[in-house]
Order: C-alpha cells, then sequence, then structure tokens
C-alpha cells in the first residue's frame, strides 16, 4: 500500500528461507555445497601434506629435441615425473611417449591442439580431450584420468566438460616460467623459491601455440633452458630434503589441494 510515497510490502518481516530452516540443518547444507565444490569444481593444485614432497611436471610435449634431454635427466637423477602431453605432439612422435611411459612417468592430457578451453562449445572440448586421449592409447597403451587446460585456462562449461568426462583438473602451484626465455639459473630459482611441501610444479618439455590473447610477444620456444635448469632444481631442492613424486603418487599420499574458483 502507498501512503505519501511510502510502499508497505507484503514481504515486509519476513525472515529469508534460510533462516527458516535449523541451524544445524542451514550449516549441515552449508558443508555439503562446501565439500562439492571443493571436490568436483576446484581444480588440483598439490596435496595437503607437511612432508617435504613435490611433484615436477612438464607440459606441451613430446618434443623430439628436448624431451629425450630431459628423460635422461631425469633417470640420472633418478626421479619421476609428470607429462601433461599434446595430442598432435603424441602422434608425431608416439616413441617418445612409450620413453616416458616405460621409464615409470606418469602421462596427462594436454589436449590434442592446444586449443585455449575458454568460450568453445562443450563438443569441441570433448573432442580435444578425446582426440588426445586416443592418441596417447595408441602410443603408449596408457589411460589417464589427469588433464591440464592450456594456459591453466577453462570457464565453467569447459570444466564441467572435463570432470563428466572422468578427468581430474591438475593445475600448479609452483613455477619456473620457463617459457620466457630466461637463462637456466633463473628458471632454477623460481622453482626452487615456490616450491613447498605437497606442490606441483609447472615446467615445460615442448611448446604449444601462443596464447590467443597474448600472442607470441615475449614467448621463447627454446627449452633448453628447462633442460639445464632441471638437475639444479633436483639438486637444490634434495639438499632442502624434498623428495620427488609423481601427481598420482602425490594424490596416493595425501589429500589434493584445490583451489576454489566458483
Amino acid at each position: 500500500m502507498n501512503v505519501r510515497g511510502t510502499t508497505t510490502s507484503v514481504f515486509e518481516g519476513m525472515k529469508p528461507l534460510t533462516h527458516i530452516l535449523p541451524k544445524s540443518v542451514r550449516h549441515n547444507l552449508w558443508q555439503r555445497l562446501y565439500r562439492t565444490r571443493d571436490r568436483f569444481f576446484s581444480p588440483i593444485v598439490g596435496c595437503r601434506t607437511t612432508d617435504k614432497v613435490i611433484a615436477l611436471t612438464f607440459d606441451d610435449g613430446p618434443d623430439a629435441k628436448f624431451t629425450p634431454s630431459i628423460l635422461e635427466t631425469l633417470d640420472r637423477c633418478e626421479v619421476k615425473a609428470t607429462f601433461f602431453v599434446m595430442g598432435q605432439h603424441v602422434e608425431a612422435h608416439p616413441e617418445l611417449v612409450r620413453q616416458v611411459a616405460q621409464a615409470g612417468h606418469a602421462l596427462g592430457n594436454h589436449t590434442f591442439s592446444h586449443q585455449r578451453l575458454v568460450g568453445i562449445s562443450v563438443k569441441r572440448v570433448a573432442d580435444e580431450l578425446q582426440r588426445c586421449a586416443q592418441a596417447v592409447q595408441v602410443a603408449a597403451k596408457v589411460k589417464t584420468t589427469l588433464m591440464r587446460p592450456p594456459f591453466g585456462e577453462y570457464d565453467v562449461s569447459s570444466f564441467m566438460a572435463v570432470r563428466t568426462l572422468g578427468y581430474s583438473l591438475v593445475n600448479w602451484s609452483a613455477v619456473g616460467t620457463d617459457w620466457l626465455g630466461d637463462e637456466a639459473t633463473v628458471v632454477a630459482d623460481r622453482v626452487v623459491a615456490s616450491a613447498h611441501p605437497g606442490c606441483i610444479a609447472l615446467l615445460h618439455d615442448g611448446c604449444g601455440p601462443a596464447h590467443p590473447i597474448v600472442g607470441m610477444q615475449g614467448i621463447s620456444a627454446d627449452r633448453q633452458p628447462t633442460v639445464q635448469a632441471l638437475p639444479m632444481i633436483v639438486e637444490r631442492l634434495r639438499s632442502e630434503g624434498y623428495r620427488f613424486v609423481t601427481v598420482p603418487q602425490m594424490l596416493c599420499e595425501a589429500p589434493a589441494t584445490r583451489k576454489p574458483w566458483l
């Protein structure tokens, strides 16, 4: 009713719907919502532990020039890592993917063509993942449930597609930023400085297409600094008490650390 410009609503004085429910019920509902968010809608960035454990991961390979050198270093240092591979590179170098798997390293899906998973259809996302998965299966007889989106980017629809296809989305919590073209000591310093118990470190053994928005400015396809930085990273972190595991091994040891984005 309007009286001289004053409006009285029929809803005035009513309590919000959530306040109608008992406090214990509301608390339980919120807890369930948060658990669902953390388990389904949040990417993995490490594990919850005080143990000095780290997972080295390599994106965008395999590469005929750099992947063999990285595998040789990992073997010499007795380190197992995780490789998020591009399907079109797998088709070009299936023998390298077999070598990765036979050496005991883990494999993850990094899409077929390094397509940015933002603003594209669910069908396109599924096609990118399925084509990469098929290439890995043919090359190494391996089925992986881990994936990493190109550039670490995704939106709601692509994230739902990833999870619906049975993948865990894995990003990172320590970085080498080795695509800038800096010298090896700088790359090693970045990884060591950002390392912490239960972290996943991002490096590259290959190079995918440039970010469609950022372009090629400031991006280097040379992974030789990464090759040279790797033994420095292993030596320095081992001296600090770290041990190296694959992402699947890490997730078997402790609950995943997730980074909510909703």
